[in-house]
């Protein structure tokens, strides 16, 4: 757990340690890794959804187009910081999803 203040719904409830998780994997992703929505327009919703996946153990359908590298499956710590990388990408391809909507 981080010192951050924690993300609020529109209720005022906070939200879940997981989802916390994941907008600042997200937000980590953009700011420090470059993926922002411009660099995300080189990949369609599906590219991100099958990096999910694999990164979540499963197997993606087709070929991916990017690679990524899960952390030992045989670690509990890892295992989480793996969902929470495929849960960001999965927040990228909604983000990817709406803007081209917009567009």
């Amino acid at each position: 757990m981080t010192n951050e203040t924690p993300l609020e719904g529109e209720d005022g409830a906070p939200y879940s340690e997981g989802v916390q998780a994941i907008a600042r994997e997200r937000g980590r992703q953009m700011a420090i890794l470059g993926y922002t929505y411009e660099h995300d327009q080189q990949h369609n919703v599906r590219d991100f959804i099958g990096a999910a996946v694999a990164l979540a153990g499963g197997k993606p359908s087709g070929t991916p187009a990017f690679t990524v590298k899960r952390s030992d499956p045989d670690s509990g710590y890892y295992q989480r910081a793996d969902l929470v990388r495929a849960g960001a990408l999965i927040a990228a391809a909604i983000d990817r999803f709406d803007n081209e909507a917009r567009a």
